[in-house]
C-alpha cells in the first residue's frame, strides 16, 4: 500500500500476498493532537503509577521493545521475516534479538480522540475514521476507544468485537465539543496503561486531535519513560492548520510538548492537515483515508526485544539503529528511547 507522508515526501508501501505485490496509493498519517468524539462507556480516568505489564512475554525492566516495519527498495511491505533478518545497534554496540513477534501476529490498538471545542467541525470525519479503522483490522486484532478534553474517558474497553466501537462513540456525542482544555498526556497514559495489561505484544495508539496539552496531571518525562516500558508506537492525525514546529532534539528530555514530537519520539506515522484537501474532497475524506493508512501500517509491524549490554542512566537518551542487511532505509523504527 502507498502512503503520502505528511512531511511532503512520498513513501511507498504495499502488501506482499502469496508472492504478488500490489501497490495502491494512500496518505501516510501520524496521530497528532485532534478533537474528536468517542463512544459512551463513560469511565473517567486519572493517571496512576505504571504497573508491571501483563503481556505474554514477561520482559525485565532492562528489555527494550522496538516495533518495526520492513520495506524493500520499492517501498513495498516485506512480510514473513524472522528475527535473524534484523540487526540492532544500541549505543553503537551490536545486539541480538532475544524475543520476536512476526508481522502476522494480531495487534492491540487504542484510538484516542480529542473532543475539545475546536474539533467540532471535524465530527463526521472522526466518526468515519473510527469506523474505517475498526473495519480495517483483522478478526483477532483488539481495539479500544477513549476521548479526551478537560478529562479522559474510556468509551470502549479492549475488545475484538469491532461492531461495538462506533455505536459507543456516537451514543455519547451530546457530551462532545464543549471542553476548552486538552488532557493529551493523561489520555496517552490511559492508553499506555491499557496496552500494558494486554496479552497482545504488538501495541499502537492512534491519536486524532488538534495539538498540545493544556490540562494533564501526567508529566512529559513520565510519558516518555512509560512509552519505553510498554514498547508502543504512537501515530497521529493532526487537524491543526498551522504546521507544528518540532523544537526538541533527541537528547533533550521532558520536551514532548506537541503531538508531532510524541509521534517522532516513538517512530510513528504523522498526518498533518494539508492546506487543501485535494483528491480527498473534504476533511472527512482526508481523516478517513489517514486512519485507513495507519491501521494498514500497524498490521505490518514486527516487534523486536533485546537486552541492552550497558543500559543508559534513568532519564537519559539512548540512540538505537535497526537495519536489514546493513541498510537502515529498509526499516522504519524509532531512533532511540528514554529509560
Amino acid at each position: 500500500m502507498i502512503f503520502h507522508a505528511c512531511v511532503g515526501s512520498y513513501m511507498w508501501y504495499a502488501h506482499n500476498n502469496q508472492g504478488m505485490r500490489a501497490a495502491t496509493r494512500s496518505s501516510l498519517l501520524l496521530l497528532l493532537s485532534f478533537n474528536a468524539f468517542l463512544p459512551s462507556e463513560t469511565i473517567a480516568w486519572s493517571p496512576q503509577p505504571p504497573q508491571a505489564r501483563g503481556g505474554g512475554f514477561n520482559a525485565s525492566v532492562e528489555m527494550v521493545r522496538v516495533p518495526v516495519v520492513a520495506i524493500d527498495e520499492e517501498g513495498v511491505f516485506v512480510t514473513g521475516l524472522d528475527k535473524g533478518s534484523f540487526e540492532i545497534k544500541d549505543g553503537g554496540k551490536d545486539h541480538s534479538v532475544e524475543f520476536f513477534v512476526s508481522d502476522a501476529d494480531p495487534v492491540a490498538i487504542g484510538i484516542l480522540v480529542d473532543i475539545s471545542e475546536g474539533m467540532e467541525p471535524y465530527a463526521e470525519g472522526v466518526r468515519l475514521a473510527i469506523e474505517q479503522a475498526s473495519n480495517s483490522l483483522r478478526p483477532d486484532d483488539e481495539i479500544f476507544l477513549a476521548t479526551y478534553g478537560s478529562k479522559v474517558t474510556m468509551l470502549t474497553k479492549p475488545t475484538v468485537d469491532k461492531l461495538q466501537v462506533v455505536p459507543t462513540f456516537t451514543s455519547a456525542d451530546s457530551t462532545y465539543w464543549q471542553a476548552t482544555d486538552r488532557a493529551l498526556y493523561d489520555a496517552i497514559e490511559l492508553g499506555l496503561s491499557t496496552l500494558e495489561r494486554s496479552s497482545y505484544e504488538k501495541r499502537s495508539l492512534l491519536v486524532i486531535g488538534a495539538d498540545g496539552d493544556t490540562a494533564s496531571n501526567a508529566g512529559e518525562l513520565m510519558v516518555q519513560q512509560h512509552i519505553h516500558r510498554v514498547g508502543v508506537t504512537i501515530h497521529a492525525v493532526v487537524l491543526s492548520q498551522r504546521k507544528t514546529q518540532i523544537r526538541n532534539t533527541p537528547s533533550r528530555v521532558n520536551r514532548l510538548q506537541t503531538l508531532p514530537e510524541i509521534v517522532r519520539y516513538t517512530g510513528g506515522l504523522l498526518a498533518q492537515r494539508p492546506r487543501q484537501w485535494g483528491r480527498y474532497v473534504d476533511a472527512a475524506g482526508w481523516i478517513q483515508a489517514s486512519a485507513t493508512d495507519i491501521t494498514t501500517y500497524v498490521k505490518h509491524q514486527y516487534l523486536l526485544h533485546y537486552a541492552p549490554q550497558n543500559p543508559p542512566r534513568p532519564g537519559t537518551w539512548r540512540s538505537i539503529r535497526v537495519a536489514i542487511d546493513g541498510n537502515p532505509k529498509k526499516v522504519r523504527a524509532r531512533s532511540g528511547y528514554i529509560r
